[in-house]
């Protein structure tokens, strides 16, 4: 209030403001004329957050091989799509063969008590001009060698070169799309097994998250959203 008194140009003003005034926080952001917009998001390294947070917490922090024993079911929340850079084609020589060892390598990967599984997807369809990763996909897309190709993700399609694959957005998003769509085809996968499934924001063109529970799938409204693109953020919506 004192300084919209003042004697102080608006410009001065807006200077001295505009920290508060940018839609995002600037300190995330650093100088990169490589970008259109002349700065980039800092990069960070996850694994350097848990051990900050560690070093926070000290003797609160604990690790065990197993779960406490409790009565509520265990769920896991998974990051679909660093899963699956993890774990690749899991050996797989069709889309529809990786669809189901997914399944398979979730289950074995995690508690066995575990029958609660939350998967959540980036999404790679916000138009360039609103998207907070576009200037981080031309980034990168100008250190890349190969040449990127958009391949049809069927059942019984083939999967191809995996590096080639997995460097393009678009085959990412049909990627996605292909696995909530034959996992919400194909239950056997949940029902017979006796796992309950949420797919958040796999679906193209939508930002829905789906729920398979006794037996049927419903929309969960409260985690959808239709402009987030960060799984990771997502996922604190699924935690909660």
């Amino acid at each position: 209030m004192c300084l919209a008194r003042s004697a102080w140009p608006l410009h001065t003003q807006s200077e001295t403001f505009k920290y508060e005034w940018t839609p995002y926080l600037l300190s995330l952001f650093e100088a990169d004329s490589c970008t259109s917009c002349g700065s980039s998001m800092r990069k960070g390294v996850k694994s350097s957050f848990v051990e900050a947070i560690k070093s926070d917490i000290t003797d609160l922090w604990v690790e065990t091989d197993k779960l406490p024993t409790s009565d509520s079911k265990s769920a896991a929340i998974i990051n679909a799509m660093a899963f699956i850079q993890r774990h690749q084609a899991l050996q797989s020589e069709t889309f529809g063969d990786m669809s189901m060892n997914i399944i398979k390598r979730l289950i074995a990967t995690y508690h066995p008590d575990c029958c609660i599984f939350h998967i959540v997807g980036d999404r790679y369809d916000a138009p360039t001009t609103e998207s907070l990763k576009q200037d981080e996909r031309v980034r990168r897309s100008g250190h890349r060698t190969l040449i990127e190709s958009q391949y049809a993700v069927a059942s019984l399609a083939k999967i191809p070169d995996w590096k080639m694959f997995i460097s393009s957005p678009e085959n990412k998003e049909s990627l996605l799309e292909f696995l909530s769509v034959s996992w919400m085809e194909s239950t056997t996968c949940s029902s017979e097994i006796g796992l309950d499934l949420y797919l958040g924001g796999m679906r193209k063109d939508s930002g829905d998250t789906w729920a398979f529970t006794n037996g049927e799938w419903d929309t969960v409204k409260d985690l959808s959203c239709e402009k987030h693109e960060e799984a990771d953020t997502r996922m604190m919506a699924h935690l909660y």
